[in-house]
């Protein structure tokens, strides 16, 4: 029974004491008569003083707690004149605006985001918590219009797991699954995204790279050939100078022949190619490709100088491609001194703190710290139709190998490339 029920059953039996009492003074006294009187009005006083101090408050609260669980958060509750149950109505009113302001923006973020999901590009697909297909955004529809094919993503994907699928128009779309919670429930959904033109961009980016590497490995084979057959053209009706001519040529073939090598590889992976690595003395190595080395500066007037080397440290390395990176780094060396007389460029071994080293040095002008740093970035280049990807193939080459590499103008002004095995 609620509190006004109470009061009124109050009210009604101190009532009916008081009017039997007043009744029955009539026949004792008028003194007695007159002071049953004064205790019924002043009962009735007190129900009227305990209805609008007590009961009027709470009856006040308990609309407030029926407008709260009919969520009407528009009307609030009044003051009564008691300061306790004032200040009870303000918090409460307070509590209202809290939720009223919680509520609208709940709903604003609710909109933002349902509207986010409509227009976005990557499509949109949202479970419940039976795995039901609750949601499905135009561009998840565009995307994966059967059917079949959306719940065979569904079904595949675990939380976390981010997978690639070939549809049967060609298309590549990338499939990841993620979960959120909703009223205490966890939820999973899907993103589906068409990423066919970026991975055709990376793969044409891929293909344009390994052509320029190709190409750029073509061109400085043959410009050396060239300039060895232009320096031994001169001495074929020499018989004194024969052997000479036939040590050019025969590093020439040598050449030819690693540069195809090379070629068939990268065409066989489509990639610069993972070294083969067999034991090889570093002297032995640097006497194998000291013709076409030194043919390099040939037709600059530069000096390349194979210095000899009193030891032969032994390390593992693919000589065909090893021998590609230092006819870069030896061009590049060249190119670089070939700018003031007296140039000259060596190709020296040394070992170092016990680990083998080649190292390449040149007279040109120097290099900037900041700009040799730079020139091992792809498809950066200082040079008028260069390519960038010279000391880039250098470095992936030497990395494959294990080693490292350096390139800096010391204070002696002379420019070296280190490889340390």
């Amino acid at each position: 029974m609620r509190l006004r029920a109470l009061f009124v059953v109050m009210a009604v039996l101190q009532t009916a004491v008081c009017v039997t009492a007043v009744i029955g003074g009539l026949h004792v006294g008028t003194a007695l008569f007159y002071a049953l009187e004064g205790l019924t009005l002043l009962s009735l006083l007190s129900l009227i003083f305990f209805y609008r101090r007590l009961i009027r408050p709470l009856d006040s609260l308990a609309r407030g707690l029926d407008m709260l669980r009919g969520q009407d958060r528009t009307t609030r509750l009044r003051h009564v004149g008691q300061p306790d149950v004032d200040n009870i109505s303000d918090t409460f009113n307070e509590l209202l605006d809290t939720l009223k302001a919680g509520r609208v923006q709940y709903e604003e973020r609710t909109r933002f985001v349902d509207l986010l999901i409509t227009a976005a590009p990557i499509g949109v697909v949202i479970l419940d918590y039976d795995g039901r297909v609750t949601l499905t955004n135009p561009a998840a529809r565009r995307l994966v219009p059967d059917d079949t094919l959306l719940r065979q993503i569904i079904d595949s994907l675990a939380v976390g797991a981010t997978v690639d699928r070939l549809t049967d128009g060609g298309a590549t779309l990338r499939c990841s699954c993620h979960t959120f919670i909703d009223c205490g429930v966890e939820h999973r959904f899907y993103l589906v995204e068409d990423i066919t033109n970026s991975v055709a961009a990376a793969e044409r980016a891929a293909y344009e790279k390994v052509i320029r590497i190709i190409s750029h490995e073509v061109n400085n084979t043959v410009a050396g050939i060239g300039a060895a057959i232009d320096a031994a053209l001169p001495a074929l009706g020499d018989p004194d100078a024969a052997a000479d001519v036939a040590e050019v040529l025969t590093s020439c073939a040598v050449r030819t022949d690693s540069l195809a090598r090379f070629i068939n590889r990268f065409a066989e992976v489509v990639r610069i190619p993972d070294p083969q690595r067999m034991p090889m003395g570093l002297r032995d190595f640097t006497a194998r490709n000291a013709p076409f080395l030194q043919s390099l500066g040939v037709a600059s007037g530069v000096r390349v100088v194979i210095e000899p080397a009193e030891i032969n440290p032994e390390v593992n390395i693919d000589a065909p491609l090893l021998g590609q990176a230092l006819v870069n780094i030896v061009k590049n060396a060249v190119e670089s001194a070939s700018c003031r007389g007296g140039a000259i460029v060596t190709v020296a071994i040394d070992r170092r703190d016990g680990h083998p080293v080649i190292e390449v040095t040149d007279n040109g002008p120097g290099i900037d710290p900041d700009k040799a740093r730079r020139l091992f970035t792809p498809f950066y280049t200082d040079k008028v139709g260069g390519q960038g990807i010279g000391l880039t193939f250098v470095r992936d080459v030497v990395r494959r190998h294990g080693a490292t590499c350096r390139l800096v103008t010391g204070t002696d002004g002379l420019t070296r490339f280190t490889i340390v095995f």
